[in-house]
């Protein structure tokens, strides 16, 4: 894998340089799309470095072409919206126009950093400006990211972004800021507000929305009545023989199954 990234580089490279065929380009492109499968299980995975290719491969679309004004469709009803100002652009440009990459990633594979996913919706952000570094921002961007199937019941979900550094995805100093309120568990987005260009993306956890707004005390209550329901139940069976009490022992019964379905 290393001599095939490094041979994509050097084809990559080239093409910043000069413009190249658009079937050669396209082929390249399925070759990074193809190591970005979720099901691989080869050295692919946490491979950040592809990530860095991906943007060669951007910019050198780029590379004869004029200016323009480009529209982005994204996946979904996701969004990014890029900062009012950017601090320190690049000193090397002549004109008005700035190459710029913006990279919609469905698949978390080559910033994984841990066996198990924990991104939200394997949704992954990445815009930079060419010529900048990825660094801090005074004005932040905003993304917000959806999860399809479920809500977000909690209040743990956090923004963050890629650091290529440590190789993993951080928040220093309070950076990223989730915007909306979690608390009621109402919203099946994250908003964030980010101040840094760079890899962007949500940890969280997606919980069914049957289970929306049920707060960690409902299912401690729930599970102090079962053990007061089972009591009953054993207290009722015990003394069945003394007293006949089939109707309060259905009624026991069936309270106790649902503080347990609840509980489970």
């Amino acid at each position: 894998l290393t001599l095939v990234e490094k041979i994509l580089e050097n084809i990559l490279d080239e093409g910043q340089i000069r413009e190249l065929p658009e079937e050669i380009l396209n082929g390249l492109l399925n070759i990074l799309c193809g190591m970005l499968k979720p099901s691989r299980r080869d050295a692919t995975k946490g491979r950040s470095s592809l990530g860095l290719l991906m943007e060669k491969l951007a910019y050198s679309k780029l590379t004869g072409k004029p200016c323009s004004t480009p529209e982005y469709p994204t996946i979904r009803d996701d969004s990014f919206t890029i900062p009012d100002e950017i601090d320190d652009p690049p000193a090397n440009q002549v004109d008005t126009c700035v190459d710029f990459h913006m990279i919609e990633y469905s698949s978390e594979l080559w910033f994984m950093t841990s066996n198990q996913p924990q991104l939200l919706s394997n949704k992954i952000i990445n815009f930079g400006i060419k010529g900048r570094p990825s660094a801090y921002t005074n004005k932040p961007a905003v993304y917000q990211i959806h999860t399809p199937d479920s809500r977000i019941a909690t209040n743990q979900a956090e923004c963050v972004f890629y650091d290529y550094g440590s190789k993993d995805w951080v928040n220093p100093s309070g950076w990223c800021q989730v915007t909306n309120d979690l608390s009621t568990g109402q919203d099946d987005f994250v908003d964030c507000s980010c101040k840094h260009l760079t890899h962007y993306a949500v940890k969280a956890t997606a919980l069914d929305a049957g289970i929306v707004g049920y707060s960690s005390w409902f299912f401690v209550a729930c599970f102090f009545c079962m053990v007061s329901m089972a009591l009953a139940i054993l207290v009722h069976h015990i003394c069945s023989m003394l007293h006949a009490m089939f109707s309060a022992n259905l009624l026991m019964h069936m309270c106790f199954a649902c503080f347990a379905t609840q509980v489970s």
